[in-house]
């Protein structure tokens, strides 16, 4: 009796494991809704954050460039 549940716990939590594989593997495939993108002029696409980190790095540029 204790091996017949055993084995039913085994098959269930194989079960579960089996479906929480699939679920993630076809959730993977879901692009992330919060992703923004921008296109600045003249130029393809870009996520919203590359696109400030770029202009993040230009505005630092052109502070130690008026530095000196």
């Amino acid at each position: 009796m204790v091996k017949d549940l055993e084995k039913r716990l085994i098959d269930v939590v194989n079960d579960v494991d089996r479906r929480l594989s699939a679920l993630e593997a076809r959730m993977s495939g879901i692009p992330d809704p919060f992703v923004l993108y921008y296109r600045p002029p003249g130029e393809d696409y870009k996520k919203i954050n590359e696109a400030l980190d770029d202009l993040f790095s230009r505005l630092n540029i052109l502070e130690i460039v008026l530095e000196n």
